[in-house]
């Protein structure tokens, strides 16, 4: 092997010495195993497509047969071992069981050992090609939806009447000259992909094919990336393995399964039969592992009136209740949505189903509630990752004496849940680990003011309890749903029926939990499954990955040649000077400026639910080093900024570019600031007063200014923290109540800002002119409306300078307003005050005809003379 390594490294250069940067319009090739992959071999992802599809005996088969596929695979022929491998795996297995596996099991392990350096390369190329020994149907998913992968090139394996035989087709096995010949067959022949990326001497054939080629040596320091890092997180998957099983882990998972299902059987009998204090003591002595934190509350006594307490758990298995009545050391009653009759036979404690009939669900529970304790896990279903779904506020409006109960538990071999298996079977998988463990921390009774009695929503109320859980357990908060798991996890079966009772086609590449919308102008698709809830006070929402590397870069261009200083107006003399309240510099865009831009507005009127002709033109904006925006809002305490399309409803902010520390996007009175968990040291001081989110490549965060009945919300706050180490480029989507574009109708030309007349004077009217009055080519730009031109116009602290693409004239600052004046005064400082606000005027406003001084000076109105 060192020999090979030498080799190696004589011929190409290695990953670490390849540029990333310009590659946007470029081709990368890259094999999968030991190069985008950290892990060398793929015998545990066959491994795990055996467990799942056919239970211990396809793996027993797996295992019997590994040490021929290594003989062969290292000494005969690589292709050789390969085939033996995808036998044993894939004989006689239906095609859909092969398709689950790909879609819902392996993206969790695949993402688990992605390697930096390759996916730094990878990621920087317009265009992204894998080419791979391994089965593109196990593949193509994980790479396609979860790296944005265009094309993937694997082995196809031969099916008959919708089972695979375990051969492969004509092409072979893709290693050596047949992966050459199959990129050369992929692409046209007169095209030669810029970049190939390999780790062996059998990719060499396909990376000679390239212009640039890189190598990707073993190094056991190489550690695979985080899972923050990841392009797209895995938020929901199945299975029942917990650990990448190698050839000695599936071995011994053989072997312990006979006795782990005993011991399971055991420990079940021990909880079903023994007294309830007694389980505790019983379940240590067999080896599962119970902590128990907090203070619970004691039995109600009915005798002396005290009321019923319903504790409100997380959900991690079906097991939950069972563990918080052994914490207790008495049995709880349990409603639950998911329940196997073998479950209900084998429960210690009393189980209720839920029949998601919310009045039967509502007197159910309120049955129960008067006869004693009560759980309840509102989620509806189980995540496996540090994710809490939706709670389902029903139980809010039933009881006030709630008791939240943060559940998290630990597995080192078998999950206990599954979405597609039997779940008669979750409880065994559970007790089969060797040591499972559970840990139940009782926090605090929700407070009465915070409660549906105190006149909170029932909404509120879950919402409160989700935030607290999550904050003890360091989760996010989701508003995902059980059915977008199933919907994630269960895919599409590639027919819908009609009316008419006949099955129609529906197209493949259209997944299950994409939603497609189509808007004014186009159609644009989103994936819910990336949208994560950070705060319901405000509301607010974090899209991950919602613009693609090129789309942040393009905008970026768009932008960087035509970037002003941010300036504030001059209370006194109405000219523009610089501000420490806000010191980035930007632009704004013209709507649908290119096909990039409008492609980004459609996908955000798709987002939000919000018309795109609501929304304003997207801005640009650059932080450098220092560079900051104090705590501002978004909505109008005037009356001339509402005038075309009211107030703002919400922001969409996308991030363009990582920044190594600070610039977050801060929310200093958020209600989730004390869930977040504790930030350290690679958080900026101003990130720490309050919500923060750190700004990342491509994801989006949209938050509402407006309550749903359109009344403002103070907890809207929010700012941009000083950009310590690196730089920050962001785009600004503010969305209105009603549409942006309809412009009003008068005969008469008019001033549309009291500044206009100092402006004026100071010559901002032929220095500036573009800003002042507009023109035909700059229809959402002039600050002046000029009706036979055309030209709508932005109201706002003073007129800043003009661009190519428009004008920078929107100062988010705070102001202190006076009704009676209509002036609006720059307050200094971080303080918060009821009438202060930052709005950045819109990009056009209407306001009392006060004079037509700039529109005279500069001779573009002939109905109405200056005063």
């Amino acid at each position: 092997m060192a020999k090979t390594d030498s080799e190696i490294s004589v011929k190409f250069p290695t990953i670490q010495q390849c540029e990333s940067k310009g590659r946007e319009d470029q081709t990368v090739v890259s094999d999968m195993d030991g190069t985008l992959l950290v892990g060398r071999s793929s015998f545990p992802y066959f491994a795990l497509v055996a467990f799942e599809v056919g239970g211990i005996s396809r793996l027993l088969f797996l295992v019997l047969a590994s040490p021929l596929a290594g003989f062969l695979y290292y000494i005969v022929s690589e292709s050789l071992g390969i085939r033996v491998l995808v036998f044993a795996t894939f004989v006689g297995v239906k095609m859909p069981d092969i398709e689950y596996v790909a879609r819902a099991v392996l993206p969790k392990f695949y993402s688990s050992d992605l390697h930096p350096d390759t996916w730094r390369v990878l990621s920087s190329c317009g265009k992204r090609c894998v080419i791979t020994a391994n089965p593109r149907i196990m593949v193509e998913v994980y790479l396609k939806e979860y790296l944005g992968v265009d094309m993937v090139i694997g082995t196809e394996i031969c099916t008959y009447k919708g089972r695979a035989t375990g051969f492969v087709n004509e092409d072979g096995v893709l290693v050596g000259d047949n992966k050459a010949k199959a990129l050369q067959k992929a692409f046209d022949s007169t095209f030669t992909p810029h970049i190939g990326i390999g780790d062996r001497k059998s990719d060499f054939p396909f990376m000679n094919l390239c212009k640039e080629s890189y190598i990707v040596r073993p190094e056991p320091s190489v550690k695979p990336m985080s899972q923050d890092k990841l392009p797209k997180r895995i938020v929901f998957h199945d299975g029942r393995l917990v650990q990448k099983p190698g050839p000695l882990m599936a071995l011994m998972i053989i072997l312990w399964i006979p006795v782990g299902f005993l011991l399971a059987c055991l420990r079940i009998a021990v909880g079903s039969l023994l007294p309830m204090p007694l389980v505790y003591y019983a379940f240590w002595a067999l080896g599962v592992r119970i902590k128990v934190k907090g203070n619970p509350p004691p039995p109600a006594q009915k005798s002396t009136g005290q009321t019923s307490v319903l504790f409100i758990c997380s959900h991690r298995t079906l097991l939950d209740p069972i563990f918080l009545s052994t914490a207790l050391g008495r049995p709880i009653p349990a409603v639950t949505y998911s329940l196997s009759r073998l479950s209900e036979i084998i429960s210690p404690i009393k189980t209720v189903r839920l029949s998601r009939d919310r009045a039967t669900d509502a007197n159910m529970i309120n049955k129960l509630l008067k006869e004693g304790d009560l759980v309840i896990c509102p989620e509806g279903t189980t995540c496996r990752e540090p994710f809490l779904l939706r709670f389902s506020a029903l139980f809010a409006e039933l009881t006030n004496e709630l008791v939240p109960v943060a559940m998290s538990n630990k597995m080192s071999m078998f999950h206990g849940t599954t979405a597609r298996g039997w779940k008669g079977m979750d409880p065994f998988y559970f007790f089969m680990n060797p040591s499972p463990a559970y840990e139940v921390n009782f926090l605090n009774k929700c407070p009465y003011d915070l409660t549906c009695k105190a006149g909170k929503s029932s909404h509120d109320v879950a919402n409160y309890i989700q935030r607290t859980i999550a904050a003890t357990l360091s989760y996010e908060c989701t508003y995902f749903t059980r059915k977008d798991k199933y919907k994630a996890l269960a895919g599409n079966d590639g027919t819908v029926p009609t009316k008419s009772g006949i099955a129609r086609s529906v197209d493949k590449e259209i997944k299950p939990w994409i939603l497609k919308l189509t808007t004014n102008s186009s159609s644009a698709s989103i994936d819910p499954t990336r949208v994560i809830q950070i705060s319901w006070h405000p509301r607010a929402f974090i899209y991950r990955n919602f613009l693609t590397k090129e789309e942040c870069d393009h905008l970026i261009s768009l932008a960087k040649d035509d970037l002003v200083k941010s300036k504030v107006a001059d209370i006194e003399t109405g000219g523009s000077i610089e501000s420490e309240v806000r010191t980035s510099s930007g632009m704004f865009l013209l709507k649908a400026q290119d096909e990039v831009v409008a492609n980004v507005e459609a996908r955000i009127a798709a987002w939000t639910f919000l018309p795109e002709e609501n929304g304003e033109a997207i801005q640009i904006l650059h932080y450098e080093l220092g560079q900051k925006y104090e705590p501002h809002y978004d909505f109008f305490k005037d009356k001339i900024n509402q005038e075309i399309g009211g107030h703002r409803v919400a922001t969409v902010l996308m991030y363009l570019s990582d920044v190594e520390k600070g610039g977050e996007t801060v929310f200093p009175i958020s209600e989730a600031a004390e869930s977040q968990p504790n930030k350290g040291d690679d958080w900026s001081d101003c990130a720490k007063r309050g919500y923060a989110v750190k700004p990342r490549k491509g994801d989006a965060l949209l938050f509402f200014s407006l309550h749903p009945n359109a009344t403002t919300d103070s907890f809207s706050l929010h700012g941009s923290c000083p950009v310590i180490e690196g730089e920050k480029w962001s785009a600004t989507k503010w969305i209105h109540v009603r549409s942006f574009d309809s412009l009003p109708s008068t005969d008469e030309c008019v001033d549309l800002d009291p500044g206009c007349a100092p402006w004026a004077a100071a010559g901002e009217c032929l220095d500036n002119p573009l800003y002042m009055v507009g023109s035909e080519g700059f229809g959402s730009s002039g600050h002046i409306w000029n009706n036979r031109l055309n030209t709508p116009a932005s109201s706002g602290g003073e007129p800043p300078a003009t661009t190519a693409h428009g004008i920078e004239n929107s100062q988010h600052r705070r102001f202190q307003f006076d009704e009676v004046s209509n002036v609006a005064t720059p307050i200094v400082g971080m303080e918060t005050n009821k009438n202060a606000y930052a709005a950045t005027p819109s990009s056009r406003s209407k306001s009392k005809p006060p004079s037509c001084s700039c529109i005279a000076i500069f001779g573009r109105c002939a109905k109405t003379p200056a005063n």
